[in-house]
């Protein structure tokens, strides 16, 4: 498990740096909804595997969306470090509201979204993540086909489960006291 908080290079897609991860969390969000997001890693994943080039009017949104989920993966690391705050069983369900009420989360996944950094980051590196974004984003504004990474499904599905972590922690936290830091004090952000 990595320790070491990478920087989070928020300043290559927003108009200012950002050192929280919660922070960059939300710029992150604002930036684009969460299924757009999802959307573009399922058509960049699709297009990986053919010859066609993704988005050939526009590659250079490519590249936003890029840097975006890169500072993503350097919150997201930095995320698996945070201790949650304890809610009611209630606080814990899908409500009406939630983007989430379907989504790549299993139960006990949806209880302790924090615990899916830690489990996705147990599995790879924040390298590993990065290296498989980079090659899956190459191969998608290239004619080339197959990534040289033998495993490309596993971060993918890691990804897809991280954003959807990421987005109920920001549901759930909107309003409340927030998370505690990796030493157990309570975040003075609105998280």
């Amino acid at each position: 498990m990595e320790t070491n908080y990478q920087p989070l290079n928020a300043e290559l897609w927003t108009a200012s740096p950002a050192s929280d991860p919660f922070k960059l969390i939300d710029a992150f969000f604002n930036l684009e909804h969460l299924d757009r997001y999802k959307h573009t890693l399922s058509e960049i994943m699709f297009f990986m595997y053919t010859k066609q080039i993704y988005r050939p009017d526009n590659p250079g949104t490519v590249l936003v969306t890029y840097a975006a989920l890169r500072s993503f993966l350097s919150a997201s690391c930095q995320l698996q470090h945070f201790k949650p705050v304890i809610h009611t069983p209630a606080q814990l369900m899908p409500g009406q509201n939630s983007l989430l009420a379907l989504s790549s989360l299993s139960r006990d996944e949806f209880r302790q979204p924090f615990g899916v950094f830690k489990s996705a980051f147990r599995k790879q590196s924040l390298a590993s993540y990065e290296a498989f974004l980079f090659e899956a984003v190459y191969l998608a504004l290239s004619p080339h086909t197959g990534p040289s990474i033998p495993d490309m499904t596993t971060p993918y599905i890691w990804l897809l489960k991280m954003l959807d972590a990421a987005q109920l922690i920001r549901e759930r936290h909107g309003n409340s006291a927030g998370p505690l830091n990796p030493a157990g004090e309570q975040l003075k952000s609105r998280y």
